[in-house]
């Protein structure tokens, strides 16, 4: 699948990242995505991500992010995918 072959979501790539690989040394620490997941009425203003986001801007902080389609079963929201994908 695109979305774990090719992930473009700052979120996207911290939630990736935290999953156990067989070849990590075991009983490692594994990787987290800092902060709280908000009550959904709490939700930020902007980018739903932004208070968890190590790239966040003032930008994602009050405007959401246009959804971007990037083949027919993949898209993206976040205002500098682009520049974050590697």
């Amino acid at each position: 699948f695109e979305l774990f072959d090719h992930p473009r979501h700052p979120y996207t790539h911290g939630l990736m990242s935290s999953i156990p690989r067989l070849e990590d040394e075991p009983k490692s620490l594994l990787k987290t995505i800092k902060g709280q997941v908000p009550a959904l009425h709490e939700m930020p203003a902007g980018c739903r991500f932004s208070n968890r986001c190590p790239h966040a801007t003032d930008l994602c902080v009050s405007a959401i992010p246009a959804v971007e389609q990037l083949n027919l079963r993949h898209h993206v929201a976040c205002h500098y995918w682009k520049e974050l994908t590697v």
